[in-house]
């Protein structure tokens, strides 16, 4: 509840004395991506722990995954590309882990790139409705605005929770 109420040091608080009874994989990959988000360096502690425990290539690839936003949030994009790479490695449909790729390459302006990335996530999912958003955004930012809007309606089409999406479909059409 925390989390969705985004009190996220009520969160960090409450994973760790959870921990404290019991120390559950799951449990400690939410506290170290909170941790991660908050550019909390003991989420590469936690991570590191995890993947020691040999639980094999998903859990590897959360481990990494996690680890990555740590170092995109804190600005160090070279490890971040190669930590998500390696996440996308061990679990190639690891959505996520793409679109931080992308995420990184929109910011520094780089829509070309941001926009391979997104469009290698729709080939390995064909409904992943933030893909087809963030196409479209790279899109319109390269100044294609038609197929920006194609793409934008396939979002919602997949999302109709996509409040961005339908505000971008008034603003082209």
């Amino acid at each position: 509840m925390q989390e969705d109420n985004k009190d996220t040091a009520g969160a960090i608080s409450s994973y760790e004395r959870a921990l404290n009874i019991y120390p559950s994989v799951e449990a400690q990959l939410s506290l170290a991506n909170l941790l991660a988000e908050s550019r909390n360096a003991k989420a590469l502690m936690i991570c590191r722990n995890v993947s020691g425990m040999g639980l094999g290539r998903e859990t590897n690839a959360d481990c990494n995954f996690i680890a990555g936003i740590f170092f995109a949030r804190t600005g160090d994009n070279k490890k971040a590309f190669q930590l998500f790479d390696k996440a996308i490695n061990d679990n190639y449909t690891l959505m996520e882990a793409y679109m931080e790729k992308g995420f990184i390459y929109y910011e520094s302006k780089n829509y070309q790139q941001a926009l391979q990335i997104f469009e290698t996530a729709i080939t390995v999912n064909k409904t992943y409705a933030d893909a087809y958003y963030w196409k479209a955004k790279c899109l319109e930012a390269l100044g294609n605005k038609s197929e920006a809007l194609v793409n934008y309606k396939r979002s919602i089409g997949l999302d109709k929770q996509l409040k961005e999406a339908a505000e971008a479909i008034k603003r082209l059409e």
